[in-house]
């Protein structure tokens, strides 16, 4: 039976950015499929997850590396590339020789992130995957955990060549960072958006238009360079602490300089000692001293992990009255519980007799997206970013026949998808 053109392209048109949906419309015709291939490759993400429609994404990966003009489909691309390398059995030589004639052919790749995690154990250079490519990004995450690497000269030979980037990640383990980080005063200069250590900040703020700082790392900061650094930082209307906290940070000092800060997030894991967790929940902690002088301020939020280490409920009371009567602007404070799953806070907001409400992480990255047009990726790892971690939220699988069972995202389906070569049984 064939169906009328039109037809084929307002299903496909309905379908964008659903998944599972595109997949069963590629498997009805031919015509189906040369029409989904631009959407169904729009987006891939090779990383490490037990989601299904991830474990497709891993497909799809496959077959852009093998197929040029699949692989000028790509706006972007999310690739965990010691996770690739372990359920394809490739080495990673080979997998970035893959990758970068693949990247020849990404010429609309818009967006892409890249980590290196600190299980690579073979040494070979990374960056020169990055050069001679004609695709210019306007968002750019690499993100190399790699102990004895240091960042290489093409890195910033790369960021020279794209000048459209707005929101940029560099984030290198602590023993690889250099001591210095030389790009040249052409790269990227429009980032407005940018996450690493403070020593990539220092290089990158004072001559780009960075408002949104999420600051990674935990070293020392010295007095003289927060004074050296006032400009920038008065710049900022976001700051994020991600996942640690600078030691003995000079919180006077900083806060004086950040005058048009909106949204303050300290981000604290218990992912070293406990002594070291808990000086930088403590250091972190002080912080709270200095919010009256962040006169801007209209979002606060605070997340320990082990939620034991937080304010209890009580205190958090108290201190919100006092926020609220010191600061005209701020709206909200998220903090979570020591009794609290790793994902929930409470919210306090103003205006509301100072009765919290329950909620969750997500509505904080939503409020990042919609007002700070924030990558929340930024705050994840790569295997969470996917958009289709759950069935139920394809537009079309939501809207099931009451009683009657969604076939097209069943796990059988998905099974039977996956052993399945779409490409060979149409191409």
């Amino acid at each position: 039976m064939l169906f009328p053109q039109e037809l084929v392209n307002l299903l496909i048109e309905f379908s964008e950015g659903d998944l599972p949906t595109l997949l069963s419309l590629c498997l009805v015709s031919r015509a189906c499929y040369h029409v989904a291939r631009p959407l169904l490759y729009r987006e891939v993400i090779a990383v490490s997850s037990f989601n299904r429609q991830v474990v497709v994404g891993k497909k799809l990966f496959s077959s852009v590396t093998s197929d040029s003009q699949l692989a000028s489909y790509v706006h972007e691309l999310t690739l965990d590339s010691d996770c690739y390398c372990r359920e394809s059995s490739m080495s990673m030589p080979r997998l970035l020789e893959v990758l970068h004639e693949a990247l020849h052919s990404m010429t609309k790749l818009r967006k892409l992130r890249l980590t290196f995690p600190d299980g690579c154990v073979d040494e070979f250079p990374i960056d020169p995957l990055l050069v001679d490519h004609d695709f210019q990004l306007k968002a750019f995450f690499w993100r190399d955990f790699r102990w004895y690497v240091e960042q290489q000269a093409q890195l910033g030979q790369f960021l020279a060549l794209q000048p459209h980037i707005h929101t940029l990640e560099i984030v290198s383990g602590p023993d690889a960072t250099p001591a210095s980080f030389d790009v040249p005063p052409t790269a990227c200069p429009n980032v407005e958006t940018f996450s690493g250590n403070f020593l990539y900040y220092k290089a990158l703020a004072p001559t780009r238009p960075i408002t949104t700082f999420v600051w990674n790392g935990v070293s020392s900061v010295p007095m003289t360079i927060i004074d050296e650094m006032s400009a920038p930082f008065s710049k900022l209307r976001v700051l994020i602490f991600h996942e640690g906290f600078p030691n003995n940070l000079n919180l006077r000092l900083l806060t004086s300089h950040l005058n048009s800060l909106e949204v303050l997030h300290l981000s604290l894991e218990d992912t070293r000692t406990t002594f070291q967790s808990y000086q930088q929940i403590q250091s972190a902690q002080n912080f709270v001293d200095h919010l009256h002088r962040l006169t801007n301020l209209r979002i606060f939020v605070l997340t320990v992990y082990p939620p034991r280490l937080q304010f209890h409920e009580h205190t958090q009371c108290i201190l919100a009255h006092e926020w609220f009567s010191a600061l005209p602007h701020l709206e909200r404070a998220y903090l979570n519980g020591e009794s609290m799953s790793s994902d929930e806070l409470l919210c306090w907001t103003r205006g509301d007799a100072l009765e919290p409400r329950r909620t969750h992480m997500e509505e904080v990255y939503e409020i990042y997206r919609t007002k700070y047009a924030l990558e929340t990726a930024l705050l994840k790892p790569f295997s969470d970013i996917s958009r289709f971690k759950h069935e139920e939220h394809s537009p079309i699988g939501r809207e099931k026949m009451s009683g009657q069972k969604d076939l097209g995202l069943s796990f059988g389906w998905w099974k039977q998808l996956l052993n399945w070569d779409i490409i060979s049984f149409f191409d």
